[in-house]
């Protein structure tokens, strides 16, 4: 009987974990940290959110081990295309230093890339442009809009207020937020460090506000680390509460002593808080702005909820005693509904 040739018989070697697309792995436990996040937000507080921080921070830990942080995260790290830190120029922070805060990062939904987080004092810190994602990404949310007074530097020195406004449309339906009296726009106290410009004070302001945005649209609240800053300013302002200014007021400034010198570019915390490139809108602007955003939302709802034709006779008054306010666009906006409503009412 004639032998059959041998054969070479490759064996195939079994799937090793480390060789798995790192892609593949990445985009499964983002697909679950989405889940958690949900679940974490949904429940109750007390034992029920413990156990859902608890089982997030179990699967994120499985993937942020040592050697993901030396092979992924720490070339990122110091970086404006990754994230930065308060470590000097050519220091690092250890993988297992860094395990924590990323942890954390992945869970409250922040990237490790594109400076949206930094590790302070070992500890992670949701940066402006992580908290300006977030707010952009809401289901819902449209138009979203950002203006920023200019700083008022206190006379003593060491901080400064800044006005911020952050306005947008939630499913069709505008928010903005607010003082304590329920005008657009807040004030917040930035402590001043040595070499801090205007810049990096509007940077900070507008963290501070996105945050503050993010967390009222949500109902959730975000921890950050025990960051020094100045005492709170006081949010108010002389509008009386519950009334929008249609009087064309002109508040007078805080006087302003000479602003410190540009940040230190090699500062890795100023480099995370960078503004926009807009040049700051003055306060008076700024209180001009609101109230013509807030004259143009009274005006529209008091369209909507009139219900005789003399009633909307009334709001026509009112929409041509404020069209120099309001502008061409805004006023003929406006117009526009009028007629709609007044046809609406004169059918019935």
């Amino acid at each position: 009987m004639q032998q059959q040739p041998s054969r070479t018989v490759t064996q195939q070697r079994p799937e090793n974990p480390a060789d798995i697309n790192i892609e593949e792995v990445l985009r499964a436990t983002e697909d679950d940290l989405r889940k958690f996040r949900h679940q974490i937000e949904e429940a109750e507080p007390g034992l029920q959110k413990a156990a859902r921080v608890s089982q997030a921070l179990q699967q994120v830990r499985r993937l942020v081990t040592n050697k993901f942080i030396t092979d992924y995260v720490i070339p990122l790290m110091n970086s404006p295309l990754g994230f930065m830190t308060d470590k000097s120029k050519g220091q690092f922070y250890s993988a297992d230093e860094l395990r924590e805060p990323v942890c954390e990062c992945l869970i409250r939904g922040f990237s490790i890339v594109g400076n949206e987080f930094n590790v302070i004092t070992g500890r992670f810190y949701g940066a402006q442009a992580g908290y300006r994602r977030l707010v952009r990404e809401l289901p819902g949310l449209t138009d979203l809009q950002e203006l920023a007074g200019e700083p008022v530097f206190s006379q003593a020195g060491g901080s400064a207020s800044v006005r911020y406004i952050v306005r947008c449309k939630i499913n069709g339906k505008s928010w903005a937020l607010t003082n304590e009296n329920g005008e657009q726009g807040r004030k917040f106290t930035i402590r001043v460090n040595a070499g801090m410009g205007p810049d990096a004070v509007i940077g900070k302001a507008a963290r501070k506000a996105l945050k503050a945005a993010y967390e009222e649209l949500t109902g959730t609240t975000i921890t950050d680390m025990d960051e020094p800053e100045a005492a709170p300013a006081d949010s108010s302002s002389p509008l009386t509460p519950g009334r929008i200014n249609l009087t064309g007021r002109k508040p007078t400034p805080a006087p302003q002593p000479q602003p410190a010198p540009q940040a230190d570019p090699d500062d890795p915390e100023t480099q995370a808080e960078q503004p926009d490139d807009d040049k700051p809108i003055s306060p008076d602007e700024l209180d001009r702005l609101a109230d013509i955003e807030g004259m143009e939302q009274q005006l529209a709802n008091s369209i909507e909820e009139v219900t005789t034709i003399l009633g909307l006779q009334k709001v026509g008054g009112d929409l041509k005693k404020f069209a120099g306010m309001l502008g061409e666009q805004r006023h003929e906006a406006l117009m526009t509904r009028w007629r709609q409503r007044y046809s609406e009412l004169n059918k019935k």
